[in-house]
């Protein structure tokens, strides 16, 4: 009886960790009690069958556990748990080559400071270094950098 309650103390303590690990991240009670689990299963190893079980028990939790853990994440259904997307987009894209400085356009939404603007057709994010520009006024580009387009309205 005694082995047994050792084994599912570890093995409880496993599947705690890997329902942290894949289910709940973070540290939560699954996580500390894994660990607890761990322990008590280490300790009733020590406790019941003396130095050499306890040690055993430990190596297999030092040792093993990382490396059932590592095999698990690995494998395809492993690989089905763990999110892997990549974000692929840019933010405010400018084509140098369709838009100059110099060029005129209309303010699409008010520029508040930023606003969306239309140039050669094309609708992007514009801001101003003047006051506010209000929608369907006429605006030049006065400059393009990285960090965008900066205009100011017709006079």
């Amino acid at each position: 009886m005694g082995i047994l309650l050792i084994v599912f103390l570890i093995l409880v303590g496993f599947l705690l960790l890997l329902l942290e690990f894949v289910v709940i991240p973070g540290i939560t009670i699954a996580g500390i009690g894994g660990v607890l689990f761990f322990i008590a299963g280490v300790y009733l190893a020590f406790h019941t069958y003396g130095i050499l079980t306890g040690i055993l028990s430990s190596l297999f939790i030092v040792i093993l556990v990382p490396l059932l853990f590592y095999k698990i994440f690995k494998s395809n259904t492993g690989k089905k748990m763990i999110l892997d997307s990549q974000i692929t987009g840019k933010a405010n894209t400018i084509d140098t080559s369709t838009i100059h400085v110099g060029d005129e356009g209309l303010a699409v939404t008010r520029l508040a400071s930023f606003g969306r603007i239309k140039i050669n057709g094309q609708i992007m994010e514009a801001r101003t270094i003047t006051d506010f520009i209000d929608a369907k006024t006429r605006i030049k580009i006065i400059d393009i950098s990285s960090d965008g387009i900066i205009v100011e309205p017709l006079k």
